[in-house]
């Protein structure tokens, strides 16, 4: 709860009463721990890249990877990214390489982080819009559907031959959220 209390803090001291949430990978991850601590804060949750699921076998050995990949800041990342076929833009680069990578070793070896938040999503009576790449190193999609398929008001969107980049590449994503923030009244 201390990361929630963290982003619960920032939403009271900009007089926010509640907000739809939308994060990604890691972000993903702490808006499902957001929906569980402070389900009545948001009007929605939008969460792409990451799973409820905990640390799984597979989530177990990318941390292993990402750990050693990251010992070496950007260059580690990036060589990685392109490693496994990722096209690095100039404007991608320029946002690994702003990163905080003592920041993000820190939270790599923080096993804690990732404990399993989805008892309760089968009983939030909150939209949910969860997304994945087909071929996401971290597999969320098949724990996606699992767990959208027990939820009262979640879909789950699969893009087809795209990996955890997926956030990234441009007019992809987008537009499925804004149908999604268009669609509200469908969910009352």
């Amino acid at each position: 709860e201390k990361f929630t209390s963290d982003i619960i803090a920032v939403l009271d001291d900009l007089k926010i009463e509640k907000a739809h949430c939308w994060g990604y990978s890691l972000g993903g991850y702490l808006a499902f721990c957001l929906s569980r601590d402070y389900p009545k804060r948001f009007h929605s949750f939008i969460i792409g890249g990451a799973h409820p699921k905990g640390l799984t076998k597979e989530v177990l050995e990318i941390l292993k990877r990402v750990r050693e990949m990251l010992k070496d800041g950007a260059d580690g990342l990036i060589a990685h990214l392109k490693e496994r076929g990722d096209d690095i833009t100039p404007d991608s680069e320029r946002v690994f390489r702003a990163m905080d990578y003592k920041a993000i070793n820190a939270w790599s070896n923080s096993e804690d982080l990732f404990c399993k938040v989805d008892e309760h999503l089968p009983e939030l009576d909150l939209p949910f819009l969860f997304y994945a790449g087909e071929e996401d190193e971290w597999n969320p999609y098949p724990y996606l559907v699992e767990i959208s398929k027990k939820m009262k008001k979640a879909e789950t969107i699969l893009f087809e031959n795209k990996g955890h980049d997926v956030q990234f590449v441009e007019g992809l994503v987008l537009p499925h959220v804004l149908k999604f923030l268009d669609n509200m009244e469908k969910y009352s």
